[in-house]
C-alpha cells in the first residue's frame, strides 16, 4: 500500500491488545491496523500458555478477567469454530517452607469464592507427577480453564475484517507526527493519517510512545522462557492439573499430550524477537525435576515471549496525559489474554469516549486503576512535584468489624512505607512459634508490596520489634532466609508488643520502583 490513507483510527499493533480493541473500535469507525512482522500475534500473543483463572493477576485484571467470563463461554456468533475454553484446573503448590505465603495469597484471593486451600494429597491427586517429598499444601481455583489462544486472536482479525477494517503487515512505524488535530504515521508500508492512534505495540509501546512524544509509561519487558517435553511413557496427562509454584519459580502444564515447562523467570530484555537463554533452560529442568516425578530426557521445543509490566502491573488503558488523541494499551504482562475479551469493550469505549460497558463496572472493574495518570506525580503550577500521599490496599479491620485508624501501607515521595506486621492468621490469631511468626510477618509485607507493584528485592530499610533477646537467633536465621540473601538495613528493637501471643513486629520501607 502506497501513498496516505485517511482513517478515523489507528491502532498500531496486532496482537490480542490491538486485534481485540480495532474489531470492538470497527463497528463504529474506519480502522487500520498496521503490524510490522508478517503476521498478527508474531511476538508476545503467539508464544502465550494462557489459562483462564480469576484469582490470577492483580486486582485490575481480576475484575477484567470476571467480565471476560460470558464472552469465553458464549462467544459472539461467527467468531469462532469451537469453545475458546476446555477444562483445565490450575493450581498454586508450595513446600513446607512455602506454606506461611501461601496461606497469605488464599487470604488475599479467598473472596473470589472459586479458590480453595488443598492438601498435600489432594495436589498430586489433581497432578500424580509432583514429588510426595516435595509438596507440603497447594491452592486451587475450581474455575479455571484453558485459552485457545489461537481461537480468540483468530477470531479478532475474523471480526475486524468482516467489520471493514483493514490490516496492514509489514508496517513498521518510522515517523509519528500530530499536524492540525491529525495523527501522521509514516510506516515502512506507506504513509496513513487518522485523528486518533491506539498504541498497543506490546514490548514496543514505550518506543511508540516517545515518537509521539507522549509521556513514559515506564514498560519493562521481561523475558519468559518456556520448553515443551515427553511425558512419562504409558501415561496420560491430559486431565491434570497445572501446577504453578507459589513464587512463581516454575510451573508445569498438560499440552496436547506433552508437558509444557517453564522456569517462570522474568529477565528483563530489550524489545525485540527474544529466543530461549540456554541458563534459563537449565534451570527450568533442574526446577521441574526437583518438584515433579520427571526426569527431562529431551526438550521437543523451547521458545521465549516477552511479558511486558509497568510497575504495578496492572494494565494501561487511557489517553495521554501529554499529547491529544493518543491512546495507550499497553503493559498487560502475563494476562493479555484471560482480560482481553473485558479489556478490548473497555478500551474501544474509552477511545470513543462511550459509556463504559455497565458489566464491566459491575464486575468490580475501576478505569482509574489503568489510566496512565495513575503513573504520573501531580505538579503545582510552577511544575515543582508536591507531596503526596497514597494509600496502598483496602481500609482495615479487625474480625469484628471495628476499623483501624491506619493504613497497611502508604506510597510517598519515591518510597513505599509498610506499617508494622504481625505474625497473626486473617482471624488476628497469632501462630506459634518465632521462626513462624517471622516468616508469615515478611509474607504480609510481600503481599503488600506486590499490590503496590514492588518485591522483597525492593526493601531498603526494615525495623524490628522482639519481645525478648531469646527469640533473637531464631528470628534471625528466619529473617535471613525469607530474604534470600537480599538483606536490608535494619534496627531491632526489644519492646512489648500489642498481641500477648506476638514474639515478632516488622514494619519495612522499600522503594518505589515506579520513580
Amino acid at each position: 500500500m502506497t501513498g496516505q490513507s485517511t482513517f478515523d483510527i489507528i491502532v498500531i499493533g496486532a496482537g490480542i491488545a490491538g486485534s481485540g480493541v480495532a474489531a470492538e473500535l470497527a463497528e463504529q469507525a474506519k480502522v487500520l491496523m498496521l503490524e510490522m512482522e508478517s503476521q498478527p500475534g508474531y511476538h508476545t500473543t503467539g508464544r502465550s500458555a494462557a489459562v483462564y483463572s480469576q484469582a490470577y493477576g492483580s486486582e485490575p485484571i481480576r475484575a477484567l478477567t470476571r467480565a471476560s467470563e460470558t464472552f469465553f463461554k458464549s462467544p459472539p456468533e461467527g467468531f469462532c469454530d469451537h469453545p475458546l475454553l476446555s477444562e483445565r484446573k490450575a493450581m498454586l503448590i508450595a513446600n513446607k517452607d512455602q506454606m506461611t505465603w501461601l496461606e497469605g495469597v488464599y487470604s488475599l484471593l479467598k473472596d473470589e469464592g472459586s479458590v480453595r486451600i488443598l492438601s498435600a494429597a489432594e495436589v498430586r491427586e489433581m497432578n500424580p507427577l509432583v514429588r510426595e517429598d516435595y509438596v507440603a499444601g497447594g491452592l486451587i481455583d475450581t474455575a479455571s480453564a484453558d485459552i485457545d489462544v489461537h481461537g480468540l486472536h483468530h477470531g479478532y482479525l475474523r471480526q475486524f475484517k468482516d467489520r471493514n477494517g483493514t490490516l496492514v503487515c509489514k508496517a513498521e512505524v518510522t515517523a509519528l507526527t500530530r499536524e492540525n488535530g491529525i495523527w501522521q504515521v509514516a510506516t515502512s508500508a506507506g504513509d496513513f493519517c487518522a485523528p486518533i492512534v491506539v498504541n498497543a505495540a506490546g514490548a514496543w509501546a514505550d518506543q511508540l510512545g516517545q515518537m509521539a512524544g507522549a509521556e513514559p509509561i515506564r514498560l519493562k519487558p521481561l523475558r519468559r522462557t518456556a520448553l515443551m517435553v515427553a511425558a512419562p511413557e504409558d501415561m496420560d496427562v491430559e486431565d491434570f492439573a497445572m501446577a504453578v509454584d507459589i513464587d512463581e519459580q516454575f510451573y508445569l502444564k498438560p499440552d496436547a499430550g506433552k508437558l509444557l515447562i517453564s522456569p517462570a523467570n522474568e529477565d528483563w530484555d530489550v524489545p525485540s524477537d527474544v529466543q530461549p537463554d540456554e541458563m534459563d533452560v537449565a534451570l527450568c529442568i533442574h526446577r521441574i525435576e526437583q518438584a515433579f516425578d520427571l526426569s527431562v530426557r529431551r526438550v521437543e521445543n523451547s521458545w521465549a515471549g516477552l511479558r511486558n509490566f509497568v510497575a504495578d502491573k496492572s494494565p494501561v488503558a487511557g489517553y495521554s496525559q501529554v499529547v491529544d488523541r493518543f491512546y495507550w494499551l499497553a503493559g498487560q504482562g502475563g494476562y493479555g489474554i484471560q482480560s482481553a475479551p473485558a479489556l478490548s469493550r473497555f478500551a474501544a469505549a474509552d477511545v470513543l469516549k462511550r459509556d463504559i460497558p455497565q458489566d464491566i463496572l459491575d464486575a468490580g472493574f475501576d478505569p482509574e486503576t489503568v489510566s496512565p495518570a495513575r503513573l504520573s506525580r501531580p505538579k503545582t503550577q510552577k511544575g515543582t512535584p508536591q507531596v503526596s500521599v497514597e494509600k496502598i490496599g483496602p481500609d482495615l479491620a479487625l474480625p469484628d468489624g471495628t476499623p483501624l485508624p491506619f493504613a497497611a501501607a502508604t506510597r510517598a515521595e519515591g518510597f513505599i512505607f509498610v506499617s508494622g506486621q504481625l505474625g497473626v492468621t486473617p482471624e488476628f490469631k497469632c501462630i506459634e512459634g518465632i521462626e513462624a511468626q517471622t516468616k508469615l510477618c515478611i509474607a504480609h509485607i510481600k503481599r503488600i508490596l506486590n499490590a503496590a507493584g514492588a518485591e522483597l528485592t525492593d526493601v531498603t530499610k526494615v525495623t524490628v520489634w522482639l519481645t525478648g533477646y531469646e527469640e533473637f537467633a531464631a528470628f534471625n536465621e528466619a529473617f535471613g532466609e525469607a530474604f534470600e540473601g537480599h538483606l536490608p538495613a535494619r534496627s531491632t528493637v526489644i519492646s512489648p508488643l500489642v498481641l500477648p501471643d506476638a514474639l515478632v513486629e516488622i514494619e519495612a520501607v522499600a522503594r518505589d520502583p515506579r520513580n
